[in-house]
């Protein structure tokens, strides 16, 4: 596993989500929550990853390295229910 950042001040968040419970109002008290903290830090919305539990999971999935690379994530929040 790769080390835990200390320091988000600088660093890229993606969002993943699975497109269900309330994840859209959710990411946006994150986001606010840590922009208190670190006001530096940079989100790349959710919607650019698509749903990553829909019916085209496996694509998605599959993708997924590609695009957290093209937009320079350094780490995820990803929200999922059950």
């Amino acid at each position: 596993p790769s080390p835990a950042i200390k320091d988000l001040n600088g660093k890229t968040i993606g969002e993943l989500w699975d497109y269900r419970f309330k994840g859209d109002r959710m990411f946006a008290i994150i986001r606010d929550s840590l922009r208190q903290r670190f006001p530096d830090v940079k989100f790349v919305d959710y919607s650019n990853f698509c749903d990553i539990h829909g019916p085209d999971e496996v694509e998605v999935i599959s993708a997924l390295p590609g695009l957290l690379r093209k937009h320079g994530v350094d780490a995820v929040i990803t929200g999922v229910a059950s």
